[in-house]
């Protein structure tokens, strides 16, 4: 493969996420990339590692300690072996439009490459090493001693986490709309915390998280509970209004559709005086 022909792969809207996910899965058999979920289309294998190849070969060391930018969306900042390429720039600015700024400082054997699509950009080989001292990089070769996690590996660490939490949270908001559902308010319309007896949650607590969903979900469709309901519970678990009702499916399925109603007959009166805008 020409390099320019592996450039423009690489710098094409899913190439480098096909090359980033079959180097994921050459390191661990099975891939572990972070954007494993957005990958739309696969190119075939030989086509892959053509490609990987011609932009390996083409890469060389500096002589000295390089200094570079990157933007990095992905707050993962334990020292690991990263098994894909690294993409960094010389252009401060441009790095700071992918998140949060990293000064990335590159020994001079790390092998690079650098072209100038994308406005200009340097690509380091796969398999260094990440060192991370605040809101620096230092970029090495790999030591022989390999008792260093990948990035892989802590990322799905990372989503573990992030996903234990999450159910916990969902948990227990489940847990408060189907305790204040089996009270009533007081005289000003309010759900107190000490109307939520330990009793009621009893067989709640058994029962599958789906099931819990779908509980909460038909108690809503059968009452017509009020908005405090949702901000009560809310307040109480330091999350949004909006993120509770939204948990559930809004307030009620009767004011959903009415709504929808409401947006369909706004639609319908609008239709002729928006056709010209359209483009």
């Amino acid at each position: 493969m020409k390099l320019e022909d592996a450039i423009s792969f690489w710098v094409s809207e899913s190439g480098y996420r096909q090359i980033q996910n079959y180097l994921s899965k050459k390191a661990h058999g099975t891939s572990k990339y972070a954007l494993v979920d957005l990958i739309e289309s696969n190119a075939n294998s030989d086509m892959l590692e053509d490609a990987i190849e011609t932009l390996r070969a083409a890469m060389e060391p500096s002589i000295r300690t390089e200094t570079y930018y990157r933007g990095c969306p992905l707050q993962i900042k334990e020292r690991h072996i990263r098994e894909g390429f690294f993409s960094v720039t010389r252009d401060l600015k441009k790095a700071e439009a992918y998140g949060v700024l990293y000064k990335v400082l590159v020994d001079a054997a790390v092998p690079r490459l650098q072209f100038a699509a994308e406005g200009g950009e340097v690509l380091l080989h796969d398999g260094m090493l990440y060192t991370y001292t605040g809101n620096t990089i230092n970029v090495s070769l790999p030591p022989n001693n390999r008792n260093i996690p990948f990035l892989g590996n802590l990322y799905i660490q990372q989503k573990q986490k992030k996903d234990l939490v999450e159910k916990e949270k969902i948990e227990t908001i489940l847990s408060y709309l189907w305790c204040f559902m089996q009270s009533e308010p007081d005289a000003y319309g309010i759900y107190s915390e000490e109307a939520c007896e330990p009793s009621i949650l009893e067989e709640f607590r058994t029962k599958h998280a789906v099931e819990k969903y779908e509980l909460v979900q038909e108690k809503l469709r059968t009452y017509n509970y009020k908005d405090s309901l949702f901000s009560e519970v809310a307040s109480l678990l330091g999350h949004s209004e909006k993120e509770v009702q939204n948990l559930v499916g809004g307030r009620t399925q009767r004011r959903g559709r009415k709504t929808r109603n409401k947006s369909r007959k706004q639609r319908n009166t609008s239709k002729g005086k928006q056709g010209k805008q359209r483009r």
